[in-house]
């Protein structure tokens, strides 16, 4: 479910400049073509990386490996609360995850395409959500600014007047609104942020979301250049039977992106500071 929402965020600008035009004098229509390929060149080369992920749900904080393995990801734990498992466990688990690989290696060519298409079946989940965020915002270009180091087109967001949408997380969308930094150069973005500001009913006549949920994400520029997550947040309110009041919040962080087959444990043991972003602004790849 991280991901879905992550997508909310993310795919915000494939289309969030189809209104205005910018200040290097491009149509709009142009704009729009630049943020929809880097978005697009995003999600192709994300499988090409390993990276580190941390995970905080408020009562404990799980620091992960994760590995591209024959076509799915894999998840290994290396450190809880900001403390590195003891070197007995690591190594427990480098075992297991050799021997999931090992494991992996040996399917049959059946076992091989029913694992990778449930991991795609997520992935062709996410791009059709894109699909439906173009229909279900309007997009109005407020003008530039900077934004964590880069210079940014600031965009609004808003839903769109008679959206219909086809599912529970689309209907989620018709009572949210939001702001979209991104990059001038690259029109990769920078930074997302969105919030419920009008109840919307889900799961029938069981469940609300109620205003105040909100998330944010931010993406940094990684190898060559491709735009992948950093950080994602969301806190959620909702009513049950509009009776019982739930909230929750959860935060994500990703960071050492590596080449598939590169990264090491140990490389997302906790270190002294927050991540680092492998690319800083002033260390941009050239277009």
């Amino acid at each position: 479910m991280v991901l879905r929402w992550m997508i909310l965020a993310s795919l915000l600008t494939v289309c969030s400049v189809a209104i205005g035009q910018s200040q290097a004098g491009l149509t709009a229509n142009e704009v729009l073509r630049r943020a929809e390929q880097t978005t697009h060149d995003g999600f192709e080369h994300a499988a090409e990386f390993d990276y580190c992920m941390t995970e905080n749900q408020g009562d404990k904080i799980k620091t992960y490996a994760v590995f591209m393995m024959y076509g799915s990801t894999y998840a290994q734990l290396v450190a809880v609360n900001g403390v590195g498992l003891p070197a007995e466990d690591l190594k427990k688990l480098a075992s297991a995850r050799e021997a999931e690989a090992e494991r992996r290696s040996r399917e049959t060519p059946e076992q091989h395409a029913s694992r990778v298409a449930q991991y795609n079946a997520e992935q062709h989940r996410n791009r059709t959500l894109l699909r439906e965020m173009i229909t279900a915002f309007d997009f109005t270009l407020r003008g530039t600014a900077q934004k964590d180091g880069w210079e940014t087109y600031v965009l609004d967001v808003k839903p769109r007047p008679g959206y219909q949408p086809k599912d529970r997380l689309s209907r989620v969308l018709t009572g949210m609104q939001g702001t979209i930094w991104i990059d001038e150069q690259s029109y990769g973005w920078v930074r997302a942020e969105a919030e419920v500001v009008r109840p919307v009913m889900i799961e029938g006549f069981l469940a609300r979301v109620e205003r105040g949920t909100r998330f944010a994400m931010e993406q940094r520029p990684f190898g060559r250049g491709f735009w992948l997550p950093t950080w994602f947040s969301i806190y959620t309110k909702a009513r049950i039977l509009f009776l019982f009041p739930t909230s929750s919040k959860k935060e994500y962080t990703f960071f050492d992106y590596v080449p598939v087959g590169t990264l090491k444990p140990e490389m997302c043991l906790p270190k002294v500071g927050p991540p680092v972003p492998a690319t800083r602004p002033e260390q941009r790849p050239e277009h």
